[in-house]
């Protein structure tokens, strides 16, 4: 099963911004120099860009229960990137900056308006949701969380095209990078025949 062309185009539109939304943070706060796959989630293997792991993440925008096993499957080839090996279970080898990295991630993909994880959250919701997280991450999220909040706020909403897109406070290297690395997936998917 493929998703459709508009899938496709909010699957790149939503990814882009997160991926804007967690490099601006770590950029704020100078993290994430350990992390070897970035800018964040569009390279390495399984990265959100790779066509196996797309197609099955992009299908979550029909809300049917009958794809959850595809979504799922997604994730679970898309956390063997570096920064969910380092926070997603308990790693006696994580550092602190990994750490830190994986809850501003976390963080921002709460902030961010996404139907399987009940829509967007406030900062304040987002420190209700963590309590039922392992313990080993909940004080984690207790230190990225003010930070985070204590700053200004990117404006994801400038992000509307993958082709032509606005650095919104990233790193310029990493801009330059993300910018090359949206040709190459708008290309392979033109490949595939998806007009984006």
């Amino acid at each position: 099963m493929e998703p459709t062309q508009d899938e496709i185009q909010k699957w790149m539109r939503d990814t882009l911004r997160h991926v804007c939304h967690v490099e601006y943070f770590l950029n704020q706060f100078n993290r994430g120099k350990e992390d070897p796959e970035r800018p964040h989630d569009s390279v390495g293997i399984n990265n959100k860009f790779e066509w196996e792991v797309m197609k099955r993440f992009a299908l979550q925008y029909r809300m049917d229960e009958a794809l959850k096993p595809l979504i799922l499957e997604a994730r679970e080839m898309h956390r063997q990137q570096y920064h969910h090996k380092m926070w997603n279970d308990y790693n006696p080898n994580a550092t602190i900056d990994g750490m830190k990295v994986g809850a501003m991630d976390a963080v921002c993909s709460l902030l961010e308006n996404r139907s399987y994880q009940g829509g967007n959250h406030t900062y304040e919701e987002i420190l209700e949701l963590i309590r039922n997280n392992p313990i080993h991450k909940v004080a984690w999220f207790n230190l990225v969380i003010p930070e985070m909040k204590g700053i200004i706020q990117p404006n994801l909403e400038l992000i509307t095209n993958v082709r032509e897109f606005p650095n919104i406070g990233i790193r310029e290297d990493l801009y330059e990078k993300l910018k090359q690395r949206m040709q190459e997936t708008v290309q392979m998917l033109e490949g595939r025949g998806y007009k984006i």
